[in-house]
């Protein structure tokens, strides 16, 4: 049974824990992100999960405690700050291993506790990292677990419609909405600035494939970078294109082995001779 100082002893540090959540995701929004304070709400968080172990209404024993509902409250906000905080600080190990912990009590005691504000934006940041993670099967798998009144939540509507943007190769509508910073919650953003760079790798790889030269000017349009030219040109550079100093307009030009091939690539004869040979063997078989 849980003992009433320990349950007291939890809150207490809850408190302290909840102030320095506030102050690291508050840096966090702003231009530059305080590392020390994000570093002192993690160690808060792992002394104070200590300190749960000895609260025995929660899982995996879920004792039937006279302070059951508190617990269990206390725990799950805990939580959800935690995946929330892991989010803004664009650690998606332990965000994982976090929402592992919370999905317990959406799924388990559920019917025990009042509904969450903050349960669509934990369940929208984790469908939002497995779309990072490229674990489409996961997604759609997590997808058929959600609730009705959890899909039509701005949260997770925006992992949905990423996937569908995804799935039709519309990678600049990715990057466009997080240049504008069309995003449900502010703790999105670090997923989301790293889906918009998944895209514009892609859409490089589409420029390469279908082109064989193209402008600075272009790339930048193409990447929507039209107001950093310098970032359009490390994406060149990355990918070993040659800029032609020779045009007038900065120009890159793909090596023989990124450019779109010909039809002179094809081997057309080989291949002419090699059904004429399998039509005639087909013609003994009958």
């Amino acid at each position: 049974m849980t003992r009433p100082e320990d349950l007291a002893s939890a809150q207490n540090s809850f408190k302290e824990f909840k102030k320095a959540f506030e102050q690291a995701t508050a840096s966090s929004s702003s231009s530059s992100k305080d590392e020390s304070s994000f570093q002192t709400a993690f160690n808060l968080l792992e002394n104070l999960k200590v300190a749960l172990t000895h609260l025995t209404a929660l899982p995996p024993l879920f004792e039937q405690t006279k302070s059951k509902k508190e617990e269990l409250l206390l725990a799950r906000e805990l939580l959800e700050m935690s995946v929330i905080l892991c989010a803004r600080a664009d650690d998606e190990m332990s965000f994982e291993r976090n929402f592992a912990q919370l999905k317990s009590y959406y799924e388990d005691v559920r019917e025990d506790l009042p509904p969450s504000q903050n349960e669509p934006i934990c369940w929208g940041l984790n469908l939002l990292r497995l779309l990072m993670q490229n674990r489409i099967g996961s997604f759609h798998a997590e997808l058929e677990l959600t609730s009705s009144e959890l899909l039509a939540n701005a949260c997770v509507k925006y992992s949905i419609e990423l996937d569908q943007r995804l799935m039709d190769g519309a990678y600049n509508k990715i990057v466009e909405e997080s240049v504008n910073g069309e995003i449900p919650d502010e703790s999105f953003k670090p997923f989301a600035n790293r889906m918009s760079k998944t895209a514009r790798d892609e859409i490089v790889n589409c420029i390469e494939k279908s082109a064989s030269e193209i402008t600075l000017n272009n790339l930048a349009r193409l990447l929507i970078l039209d107001h950093d030219k310098n970032e359009a040109m490390k994406y060149a550079m990355e990918r070993g294109w040659n800029l032609d100093a020779s045009r007038l307009e900065e120009t890159f030009v793909f090596s023989d082995a990124q450019a779109v091939p010909s039809s002179k690539d094809i081997p057309s004869n080989e291949m002419i001779s090699r059904a004429l040979l399998y039509s005639r063997e087909l013609e003994r078989i009958v």
